[in-house]
């Protein structure tokens, strides 16, 4: 038995993000053994992660999908005979967060996790604490020259925690409030907007679109499918409404189509008012939307677009910082945030303030630490 073999982390789960798996190499004479060089050099062979799910693929015998952790997007393989998996993957969907373990493998050159257990995760509070647990025992216990993306220090986990559990200081319209709202008040928010709708004597698109954040918001989506949104029973059945009334009672036309096309619409609206994005997809099978949020997309787009404007070498914007209306026209040149309001980027750079990311140097000029 080599010296080698005697690491601790060998013969555990090893709590990983996804980058220091994907820039490990495999060891040299361990079978199915990987060096996290990421993670101080250490040896794994089983792992767990945490993340939302942003692809997925059905085969007969195995459903692979991808997780994004927040690091990197790591591929995972599900085959259907693991006792442990067999009933659950089936139910998960695009967008939902789950805890993973199982054993790396390299397959066509690239590593991939076959999982062995997996379970969905309800509160959104989950993420940052496992954020932290990983930071903690890589620390404390494997290497002090692990390396952590920027967001993953442990003082902008815990302002973050702080902020998601429910600091006194945070504005109580932050837009990580609907994050914090349990399933029922959810449910009763989706009941309200639905039954809000039902009580109009004339509906059209419009009314539509607070009912469909709602069903969002309830089904914790942030990678939405639009073949799921459209064909779920309840969505079609107020859908139908509109189009009854627009067209009366007219028999020549095709209703179900109709029905998918005012669905459509609502998705272009909501892209339009900067509330989701239309995602690039390498199949045509599939239509994926990505919820713009601070603390999934926009928060970095904001803190780079201080970042990189505040090095522009202008003397008066070093000294004074940079102006609001400078960051707004800087992060609006993604145009996946084109139509985000100035309000959301608003809400943005003051949890940006709070997490210690930024600060104000003067009402509203900023500065990226």
């Amino acid at each position: 038995m080599t010296l080698e073999s005697l690491s601790p982390s060998l013969w555990t789960t090893t709590k990983v993000f996804a980058h220091q798996i994907l820039n490990a190499t495999a060891h040299a004479t361990l079978a199915d053994t990987f060096v996290c060089v990421d993670a101080g050099c250490i040896l794994v062979k089983t792992v767990a992660l945490l993340g939302l799910i942003v692809a997925r693929e059905e085969k007969s015998a195995f459903v692979r999908c991808a997780i994004d952790d927040g690091s990197a997007i790591l591929d995972c393989i599900v085959f259907r005979q693991e006792s442990n998996t067999k009933n659950a993957m089936p139910n998960i969907q695009l967008g939902a967060c789950v805890s993973v373990r199982g054993r790396l493998s390299r397959f066509k050159d690239k590593i991939q996790l076959t999982v062995q257990a997996m379970e969905r995760i309800q509160d959104p509070n989950e993420e940052v604490l496992w954020w932290l647990q990983v930071v903690e025992t890589h620390t404390a216990f494997y290497a002090s020259s692990t390396t952590f993306p920027a967001h993953f220090t442990q003082k902008a986990l815990q302002s973050k925690l702080d902020l998601e559990m429910g600091s006194k200081t945070r504005d109580s319209n932050s837009i990580l409030q609907i994050h914090e709202m349990d399933d029922e008040a959810l449910a009763e928010r989706f009941a309200n907007e639905v039954s809000k709708f039902e009580s109009l004597s004339k509906r059209d698109r419009s009314h539509l679109i607070p009912v469909l954040k709602a069903y969002i918001e309830l089904a914790r989506m942030t990678i939405i499918d639009f073949g799921i949104i459209s064909n779920d029973p309840s969505l079609l059945r107020l859908a139908e409404k509109c189009i009854d009334q627009a067209l009366l009672s007219s028999k020549h036309v095709n209703r179900e189509k109709m029905t998918h096309l005012e669905l459509s619409k609502v998705f272009a609206a909501l892209s339009k008012e900067g509330y989701m994005y239309r995602l690039e997809s390498d199949t045509q099978m599939q239509d994926l939307w990505q919820i713009i949020r601070h603390d999934l997309n926009l928060g970095d787009a904001v803190y780079n677009a201080v970042k990189k404007c505040g090095t522009s070498g202008l003397k008066e914007i070093e000294e004074s910082g940079v102006p609001y209306d400078m960051v707004c026209l800087a992060v609006r040149e993604k145009s996946i945030f084109r139509s985000v309001p100035n309000s959301v980027i608003k809400k943005s750079l003051k949890l940006l303030h709070s997490q210690s990311f930024i600060m104000e140097v003067m009402p509203n000029h900023y500065k990226a630490f």
